[in-house]
């Protein structure tokens, strides 16, 4: 399967997240969830979801991003 790379691990991160693997599309463990303060992510832990703040190492190891942050966080983002 394809590793994927979910920036931002808000609601519609998460969401995303979860009905991957809820659909059989993805495992969690294939999937890394990154976001700035990781103990708003602690509840996806136990599901085995890969969790992180570092976006660009992410990125570098998936084959899929998908982009998950408010319009006014893109362009720190995407300077990272």
């Amino acid at each position: 399967m394809s590793k994927i790379a979910i920036l931002g691990g808000g609601n519609l991160g998460a969401a995303i997240a979860v009905g991957a693997v809820k659909s059989k599309q993805a495992v969690a463990k294939d999937i890394v969830i990154t976001r700035r303060n990781l103990s708003k992510l602690e509840h996806l832990k136990s599901q085995k979801f890969q969790l992180s703040t570092d976006n660009v190492k992410a990125v570098k190891g998936s084959s899929i991003v998908i982009v998950c942050v408010q319009p006014k966080q893109l362009a720190g983002l995407v300077t990272s």
